[in-house]
């Protein structure tokens, strides 16, 4: 690459003009010749010039330097000359020279490229000379985002090949046009996440040049940033959205955001206009189960009243704090149908409501289960219902017969009961008899109310002798105030007559009875000899027991005097 004043070995071109004229003068030897032609060729010039022709204007500067023949002459450029960048330019200039030598056009583009040179044919007429240059500046995006200027210097130099050359210099603008950077948007999931899922991440851009794009994503776990993408589109239509959607799986449970930075410069210029920002932030934890209050009874204690039915009002709250739809199912043991509810996609509090008509009493087992949907997510709530009523039970207002023997009934002699039973709300009455003695229960409805009693006969007859209790259980199979399952019990007694026999005693009768007199003297006796016994031990100064103790001494004593004579025999015995 040759720089401008440089020659083909690195040797500056104004250097080796100077020794050419300093060969000059000592070839010479004599240095006030060599000025004073140079002072003669620019007194001269200008004259030769007007003889040819040229326009004074074209005319910037020029300067020969050589022992023989006349400098060329280089026309005029625009100053300034303004470029696009990256567009190729072409440039002329006119030259000529008066000795209708050859001529190098030197063309130093001030941007650092080679030196190009231009050969002409000679040159007394003169020629346009014609050269192309691009200037593709590093753009300063530092300095905004264009709409600014870069500028170089221009040399064109030209000589004869005998030491005689001029040039000329022009400003190079380099026009750096307005470029704005891109508009961007980035969207994150609407719900909270869980640490394990994949999150997408929609992203877009849109770059008024259409240029490619520079897509970073920065992570932000609030202690640290961290990047955890960054991707490259190429060239689009020009204001065209493009699309560069990004998943992550955040693999803990907390706040996040995820900051996305789109450029549409590539390297370290990422900066200003050219660099747009949007961010998005999510919220990630395990999914939680649905919060469930436990269940609310109204009324609490319902009760039938004369309207024959009471409403009951159930309602419960559940919660889902990732803002998932809930499925609630109600079933309450009344033999209907289970009902359902459904929950909004809002992280609110929502409030289920169902309503149950009771016609009849009795105990009801209400169960509830509200799921999100996830897997181990159902949540169970039951509570138990007890619906009442007014309603009073049925009594007992008689319940009697008669025995044909006055007190007792004979064997297989049928009896008849006279039953009366009353209710208030003259509901029919279930009546159960077990007449206790292991024949088969009867069994009766009872519908037939006069004036709020209804009257029953029923007739049994007994085989055998004995106290039978007759059990009668009855109810009006309601639930209200009172036992409305009730009990009224009846002895009844079978039994055979004894008859009666006179009879004469024998001698053996009068002498039995004798003796069975006679123990209770014989008890008295006994009693009055032991009493007197004891008086005779107290006399002495002795208690009874002491008597005996010493009375059980002298015994023990006897026995072994009478053991030890018994021993002394035997051992006579042996001898």
């Amino acid at each position: 690459m040759m720089h401008l004043g440089l020659d083909s070995r690195g040797r500056g071109v104004l250097v080796r003009h100077t020794r050419r004229l300093l060969g000059s003068i000592v070839r010479r030897e004599s240095v006030f010749i060599v000025f004073s032609l140079m002072i003669l060729i620019s007194i001269m010039s200008p004259i030769a010039i007007g003889l040819l022709g040229e326009d004074e204007n074209e005319i910037d500067l020029i300067v020969g330097i050589s022992a023989t023949g006349n400098a060329p002459t280089i026309g005029t450029l625009p100053n300034p000359l303004f470029v696009d960048i990256g567009v190729s330019k072409i440039i002329n200039v006119r030259v000529n020279d008066s000795d209708n030598d050859i001529l190098n056009v030197t063309w130093d583009w001030g941007d650092g490229s080679p030196l190009e040179v231009n050969t002409t044919v000679p040159a007394f007429v003169a020629i346009r000379v014609y050269n192309e240059h691009t200037w593709t500046p590093p753009i300063e995006y530092t300095q905004g985002a264009g709409g600014y200027n870069v500028s170089y210097e221009l040399k064109v130099v030209v000589d004869d090949g005998n030491g005689n050359y001029a040039w000329r210099n022009t400003t190079i603008l380099c026009v750096v046009p307005d470029n704005y950077g891109p508009a961007s948007d980035i969207e994150g999931p609407s719900t909270i996440v869980a640490p394990a899922d994949a999150v997408t991440f929609v992203a877009m851009a849109n770059d008024t040049e259409g240029e490619p794009l520079t897509w970073t994503f920065i992570l932000n776990d609030s202690v640290s940033d961290s990047v955890i993408g960054v991707y490259y589109t190429p060239a689009s239509d020009p204001a065209t959205w493009v699309w560069n959607n990004m998943t992550y799986v955040f693999g803990a449970e907390g706040y996040f955001n995820v900051t996305l930075f789109v450029s549409d410069a590539i390297g370290d210029n990422q900066t200003g206009l050219h660099n747009t920002s949007d961010r998005a932030t999510v919220r990630s934890y395990l999914n939680k189960i649905p919060f469930v209050t436990n269940i609310t009874v109204t009324p609490q204690s319902p009760i039938i009243n004369e309207t024959g039915y009471i409403n009951v009002t159930y309602k419960i709250d559940v919660y889902d704090e990732e803002a998932e739809v809930m499925n609630a199912t109600w079933d309450f043991d009344d033999g209907s149908p289970v009902r359902y509810n459904e929950s909004g996609p809002m992280r609110i509090t929502y409030t289920f409501y169902q309503s149950v008509n009771y016609t009849d009493t009795g105990e009801f087992n209400i169960s509830f289960v509200v799921t999100d949907g996830r897997p181990g997510h159902e949540v169970y709530r039951w509570t138990v219902v007890y619906v009442n009523s007014t309603n009073l039970p049925p009594s007992v207002t008689g319940f009697s017969f008669n025995y044909s023997q006055g007190s007792f009934e004979l064997p297989n002699v049928t009896i008849n009961f006279t039953l009366s039973i009353t209710d208030p709300e003259l509901n029919l009455v279930t009546l159960n008899v077990s007449w206790g003695d292991g024949s088969p229960n009867e069994y009766y409805n009872l519908t037939d109310f006069i004036e709020g009693n209804v009257t029953l006969v029923i007739s049994h007859a007994y085989s055998a002798v004995g106290q039978y209790m007759i059990q009668l259980w009855y109810t009006d199979n309601k639930s209200g105030l009172l036992n409305h399952s009730k009990y009224y019990n009846l002895t009844v007694k079978v039994e055979i007559p004894v008859p009666i026999i006179i009879e004469r005693w024998s001698w053996w009768d009068y002498a039995s009875l004798g003796l069975f007199a006679l123990i209770p003297v014989l008890v008295v006796l006994r009693l009055y000899y032991v009493g007197r016994q004891r008086r005779l031990i107290e006399a002495q100064g002795m208690t009874l027991e002491e008597y005996r103790l010493i009375e059980s001494e002298r015994a023990r004593q006897q026995e072994e005097a009478l053991e030890h004579e018994l021993a002394r025999q035997m051992e006579d015995v042996k001898r």
